[in-house]
């Protein structure tokens, strides 16, 4: 979603950049308007002269019509007879052959004949039919040319011009053409380049290490952030070196649906009930009062347990989860785990098979995002919060939020900083089951029991 946005709008500016100079363009005639009543301007002759030949381009074009065309044409042949630095004889030379040229064009537009050049050339002072190799007129002497003449398919070049003067061999259309395919070929190497780069990204992504099972349904780290527990639907296991090595924990067996940490406390649900660790996993306790849940979260701040029944009731746990309250919040089913953005006021997100949900002890709603800020899938089975990102946001309703909400989905990692409204997609494009955030660490595994480890807030994966 992301690559495409950014691609279409490189698409959209490289157009605009490209075709920016066909639609504005002016003729050389718009220029020269400021420049009628300064004949001492010694560059107005020679931009005059190139002025009458955009003039003729633009009426073969259509775009002048023949009354705005002749007016303009005795315009700037008053133009070129007054410029300073000019002789009477060079400017009637100039003239007379513009209007040769312009009056031979003419009939051949108006026959419905291509326009060709002028075969005969003459002498400028004497109008003596001259060859196009001659230096000198045979009849009056006088100087033809310095140099080589160039020619041009659509006009002759003239014997006192002091520059080229050439038509344009494109007309706009085709030169717009020519842009679009140049601008799509930038836009392809643009999404081509993007592309490569979340790939390459992607591929370094290598796992640290693999849990020996492919139904790995949760994961939780404390501490340094070297210790890992993640759980599946037999049992808990166990990593001291940052998910490289595991072992599973004989003492507890069972479907392991959460685990959770506080204050070097763990806590577990396993067979819908909460079991709790002091010892970094060595033994387990049930914690009998505890509800029957699916999902627990903890919260450092105010040292609770907040969990998930399978209807989707809220329950609050204190004194190392030794007493719960049940919320009078509405309730929402499915979820398969939880965490907090915010304790006063009360912010929980969860995931589910409909995506991601936000909560409060007042009402449920869906993040999953809008527009080109949604997630493109509804399969989100794990989420986190870290609220010491750095990253802030607004609300909708201007409030102000820091930390980063982070999805693990079928379709890889997405970020959120703002409470789920827009989402991106960063780092990891794999298919994910469970996220864990520690101390400037972050945890996640795949649908394969892979370990991937990142230490800049989920950008890049790879090992220690």
């Amino acid at each position: 979603m992301v690559i495409a946005l950014v691609a279409s709008v490189i698409f959209l500016a490289v157009i605009i950049f490209v075709l920016q100079p066909l639609f504005t363009r002016k003729p050389s005639y718009a220029y020269l308007q400021g420049s009628l009543g300064n004949p001492e301007d010694s560059n107005v002759h020679d931009m005059a002269l190139e002025a009458l030949a955009d003039i003729e381009t633009d009426y073969r074009l259509g775009k002048l019509s023949e009354d705005d065309y002749r007016q303009l044409r005795i315009q700037y042949r008053e133009l070129v007879s007054t410029t300073a630095g000019y002789s009477t004889d060079s400017a009637e030379s100039d003239l007379a052959y513009i209007d040769r040229q312009i009056e031979h064009d003419l009939s051949m537009i108006k026959a419905n004949q291509p326009v060709t050049e002028v075969q005969e050339l003459v002498c400028p002072r004497c109008s003596a039919k001259v060859d196009k190799d001659d230096l000198f007129c045979s009849k009056c002497g006088a100087k033809l040319r310095t140099t080589s003449i160039e020619t041009t398919p659509d006009l002759q070049p003239h014997p006192h011009a002091t520059k080229r003067v050439r038509l344009p061999s494109l007309d706009r259309k085709r030169k717009a053409l020519i842009s679009i395919v140049i601008a799509c070929l930038l836009f392809a190497l643009a999404t081509a380049g993007i592309y490569l780069q979340q790939t390459a990204r992607n591929a370094s992504a290598r796992a640290v290490g693999t849990i020996p099972s492919n139904n790995v349904q949760t994961i939780a780290t404390y501490g340094s952030g070297d210790l890992v527990f993640a759980g599946d639907g037999t049992t808990i296991w166990k990593s001291t070196d940052g998910g490289k090595t595991w072992e599973s924990l004989s003492g507890i067996q069972g479907n392991v649906t959460s685990i959770s940490a506080i204050d070097n406390r763990l806590f577990a649900v396993v067979n819908f009930q909460v079991w709790t660790s002091a010892d970094q996993g060595d033994s387990w306790s049930r914690i009998s009062s505890a509800p029957k849940l699916v999902a627990i979260t903890t919260d450092s701040e105010s040292s609770k347990i907040y969990g998930f029944d399978a209807e989707g009731n809220l329950y609050i746990g204190s004194n190392n989860g030794t007493t719960w309250d049940k919320t009078t919040g509405p309730e929402q089913a499915g979820i398969s785990s939880a965490t907090i953005a915010s304790v006063d006021p009360l912010v929980i997100f969860g995931s589910s098979p409909a995506g991601v949900f936000v909560g409060t002890q007042g009402a449920w709603g869906s993040a999953n995002g809008t527009v080109n800020g949604a997630l493109p899938t509804k399969n989100v089975r794990y989420v986190a919060y870290d609220r010491s990102s750095g990253e802030r946001g607004t609300l909708p309703n201007g409030g102000n939020i820091q930390g980063t909400l982070y999805a693990a989905t079928d379709m890889g990692l997405f970020k959120s900083a703002d409470y789920g409204t827009s989402w991106v997609k960063i780092g990891l494009s794999k298919d994910l089951r469970a996220l864990a955030i520690g101390d400037d660490v972050m945890y996640a595994v795949d649908s394969t029991g892979n370990i991937y480890v990142s230490h800049d807030k989920g950008v890049s994966w790879s090992g220690k």
